[in-house]
């Protein structure tokens, strides 16, 4: 009993003492948030827990007129680019900004649009330092909720990237996922999404070039499924993110903080996305991203703070 109690305790404790209901909409178990501006129009962030840098459109930040907040360099492109002020009606709206101690101090970068579809990004550094509850189930999410996870979700770490002295170099979050038996490290990945081809999209059930949330592995693993299962569900030319076709492969089963799910889509990524640019950003090498394909089936709270995470499975988990 004093065990239960302690534990009662310890996940209220991660909790923020207000509950802030974004203005989240899930597409094909991708989440953006459609916010009212004040011009009449709705501006729209896609959210990707994976992703680096917070944005916004320069159309977006001229139509709204932003106010200027400095300038950030980006050493690799060798450009200069403007930051705004993160909105005040955001905020309003029950957006939290990012924090003043994050990567432009809050600020968004102004950017080209990169799709149409959306005005901005917000990436890790948004995520960070707040405590998240997403549920895919009921396309809601709560911002630094008070509210305590269920009693029979479960508990499990999160890895992010420490300097020795043990604070926080980046925000990308790190989970294990095991596949037959096999534990795979991976990024947790709100943003995975895959581009459908003509070959994948009646299978996935939704339009052709249209993108849905997704996980990713290396080549070298889903090489390794496709010949030990020829009998998984597998599309040669299934993914078109990259402007060239890739395969995708189905695992029926995948099992997350003790509970197995599926089945989940995984579309194949070359070695060297996780093994030379995402792993430099973990904590550990990573092989793959967990994302809306495998998240659909849980009620999930993400508490940056203590790095920890609770899963729940819904309705929609075998």
């Amino acid at each position: 009993m004093r065990r239960s109690i302690l534990y009662l305790v310890l996940l209220g404790a991660a909790f923020g003492a207000a509950a802030q209901k974004l203005p989240a909409e899930f597409d094909h178990d991708r989440i953006r948030l459609a916010v009212p501006a004040p011009d009449g129009s709705t501006l729209k962030f896609y959210t990707d827990s994976g992703g680096g840098w917070n944005t916004i459109t320069r159309a977006a930040a001229e139509r709204l007129r932003l106010p200027q907040a400095g300038e950030w360099r980006d050493d690799d492109d060798k450009e200069t680019l403007p930051l705004v002020a993160f909105p005040a009606f955001m905020v309003k709206a029950g957006v939290p900004a990012p924090s003043v101690d994050a990567y432009f101090h809050g600020q968004l970068v102004e950017t080209a649009a990169p799709r149409l579809e959306y005005d901005g990004v917000l990436g890790s550094r948004w995520f960070a330092g707040h405590v998240w509850r997403i549920d895919y189930a009921s396309h809601e999410v709560l911002a630094d909720s008070d509210e305590k996870p269920a009693q029979g979700s479960h508990k499990i770490a999160l890895g992010f990237q420490t300097a020795d002295d043990g604070k926080r170099l980046r925000d990308m979050p790190r989970l294990v996922v095991t596949v037959e038996g096999r534990d795979i490290d991976m990024l947790l990945d709100t943003g995975a999404e895959t581009r459908l081809t003509d070959a994948s999209a009646p299978v996935l059930r939704a339009p052709a070039g249209s993108f849905i949330g997704a996980s990713f592995i290396v080549k070298s693993i889903l090489d390794d499924w496709h010949a030990k299962h020829p009998e998984w569900r597998f599309i040669a030319d299934g993914d078109d993110t990259l402007g060239r076709p890739a395969p995708m492969i189905e695992v029926p089963h995948v099992t997350v903080a003790g509970f197995t799910v599926g089945p989940v889509w995984f579309a194949q990524k070359p070695d060297a996305n996780f093994s030379e640019m995402m792993s430099s950003m973990m904590d550990k090498p990573v092989q793959g991203s967990f994302g809306g394909s495998g998240l659909r089936y849980f009620r999930v709270v993400l508490d940056y703070q203590k790095a920890m995470a609770w899963f729940e499975p819904t309705a929609a988990s075998n």
